[in-house]
C-alpha cells in the first residue's frame, strides 16, 4: 500500500466559500488558494466550477490526494467522471445533478474504492490538520428557484475502509428571502479568529460588522451589493490569517465569484 500525502491539507482546512443571495439573483464565491503537492502555493479559479446551463460546484474539505507527483484522488474528477457517464446514457448535467440519491452512491463508493485501496494516514499519525472527508456542493437553479445541494462524504471511524455520506437540502427558504448566508469552512474561519488576536480585525472589522452582520436576515436588493458582500467577507478572512506568524495563508485575498439568475437559470462567472 502507498503511503499518502494531501493535497491541500492546511489550506483545505481554510477554504472559504460564500453565497449571499439577492432578490432574482445569487453571487457565489470562493477563495483561489491551493498547494501543490510539493506544499507550494498557488492561486486558481478551480475551487468554484460552472456546470452550465443551470449550475455551480465547489469542494470543501479534502481536495485531493497524492503520492508524491501523482493526484491519485480527486472529488471533482469523480464528479465530473459522474457527469461523463451519465452523458454517455444520454442524460444531460442539468438533469444528472437532480439524481442526488445516485450521485450520493457514486461519490460514497467512489471514496470507499480508494479507501480499500491505499492505506490512508490516520489522523493520529500525521500532522495533516483535515480529516478523510470533503464536502461537494451543488448550487443550481430549476423551474427559477435556486437550490443548494452539499454530500459530506467521510472516512468511517470505525470501519476505515468504509465510508458514510450525509446529504443537505436545507436552505431553499433563506434563498426565497434573500437573506445572507455562509457556507463551507466558516467554523475553522471562526474558531482561529477566537483562539488568535490577530485575527479580531475578521469580526470587528467595520463593513463585515455593520452590513454582513448586522444586516444578517435583511433582503439585498441589488446583486453588485451581495457581490460585494461576499468579496469583502473573503478578502477580510485573508488578511486577518497573514497578520498571524504562525498560520500558513491558506486563504486568497481575491476571489472567484459565480452568478446564478433567477430569472433567465443561468450560472455565469462574474
Amino acid at each position: 500500500m502507498l503511503a499518502l500525502s494531501l493535497v491541500a491539507a492546511v489550506a483545505a482546512k481554510a477554504t472559504l466559500v460564500v453565497i449571499v443571495p439577492a432578490r432574482g439573483a445569487t453571487a457565489v464565491c470562493a477563495d483561489r488558494r491551493f498547494f501543490d503537492t510539493k506544499g507550494g502555493q498557488f492561486d486558481s479559479d478551480d475551487k468554484l466550477q460552472l456546470l452550465p446551463p443551470h449550475a455551480a460546484f465547489f469542494v470543501v474539505g479534502l481536495e485531493a490526494v497524492s503520492d508524491r507527483d501523482r493526484v491519485l484522488y480527486s472529488p471533482a474528477t469523480v464528479f465530473r467522471r459522474f457527469l461523463a457517464e451519465r452523458a454517455a446514457e444520454g442524460i444531460p448535467a442539468d438533469i444528472a445533478i437532480r439524481d442526488t440519491a445516485r450521485l450520493s452512491r457514486y461519490l460514497r463508493d467512489g471514496f470507499e474504492g480508494f479507501l480499500k485501496d491505499h492505506n490512508f494516514p490516520r489522523r493520529n499519525s500525521t500532522r495533516v490538520e483535515i480529516g478523510p472527508s470533503f464536502a461537494l456542493g451543488i448550487v443550481r437553479t430549476e423551474n427559477h428557484i435556486p437550490h443548494l445541494d452539499l454530500f459530506t462524504v467521510s472516512q468511517n471511524a470505525r470501519k476505515p475502509t468504509t465510508a458514510t455520506i450525509n446529504i443537505s437540502h436545507g436552505m431553499e427558504g433563506m434563498f426565497s428571502r434573500s437573506d445572507p448566508m455562509y457556507v463551507g469552512q466558516m467554523d475553522v474561519v471562526l474558531g482561529l479568529a477566537k483562539r488568535e488576536p490577530g485575527l479580531s480585525r475578521f469580526t470587528t472589522d467595520a463593513y463585515v460588522k455593520q452590513f454582513l452582520l448586522a444586516n444578517f436576515g435583511m433582503p439585498l436588493e441589488q446583486l453588485d451589493t451581495a457581490l460585494t458582500a461576499s468579496r469583502r467577507l473573503i478578502s477580510v478572512t485573508a488578511d486577518g490569517l497573514t497578520m498571524n506568524a504562525s498560520a500558513i495563508p491558506s486563504v486568497s485575498r481575491e476571489a472567484v465569484c459565480a452568478v446564478l439568475d433567477y430569472e433567465t437559470e443561468s450560472a455565469q462567472y462574474k
